[in-house]
């Protein structure tokens, strides 16, 4: 199976899949991140770093371009941009026939998160908020008729804010999963 790992950070996630017998590719817009992740888990993958506006508007390397992976998981990424429908269908442009992409998002049907200060929790770092009705219809627009899309709560093992667990009526984070029909 082989994964493109969509804002990898230091590559945890992508090693574990690599762990697992996944042929894994990272992406992350921070160099710095990139070169933790090549130095801790270099070994078990491949990483490299693309601009937010390189994902967002298809402007991909023709290396990004040329490969097609049988999942895509986008992890805390889609809050970052300004056009998130765009980004979807760049990311659909990178999964095979009947492959998956895999998003998590900050739940904005979560008190803790809908009344966050926390500097990296507002504009200008998130500029997208989601609630489940809201990520689904972003994914419609963005795919193809006749996608799957299956969604549901993170669960909570501790919230994403202290005490979340005890103040909100929601998960701090949503998940969704597109299976892409063949084209």
């Amino acid at each position: 199976v082989t994964l493109l790992d969509v804002a990898c950070g230091a590559g945890r996630f992508a090693a574990a899949a690599a762990q697992k017998g996944w042929t894994v590719t990272g992406y992350d817009t921070a160099p710095t991140a990139i070169e933790v992740a090549r130095t801790v888990f270099g070994k078990l993958e491949t990483f490299a770093q693309a601009g937010i506006d390189q994902l967002a508007t298809g402007n991909l390397t023709p290396a990004m371009t040329a490969a097609r992976f049988d999942v895509v998981t986008c992890f805390e990424f889609l809050e970052h941009v300004p056009e998130p429908v765009e980004v979807i269908r760049t990311l659909r442009s990178l999964v095979q026939p009947n492959g998956i992409i895999f998003f998590t998002v900050p739940n904005w049907g979560s008190r803790a998160v809908r009344t966050s200060t926390l500097p990296q929790w507002i504009p200008p770092v998130h500029l997208q908020f989601f609630t489940r009705r809201s990520l689904i219809k972003v994914l419609r627009t963005a795919l193809a008729p006749g996608t799957v899309i299956t969604t549901g709560y993170v669960p909570p093992r501790k919230g994403l804010f202290p005490l979340s667990q005890f103040t909100s009526n929601q998960p701090d984070g949503l998940w969704a999963m597109a299976q892409l029909r063949e084209q």
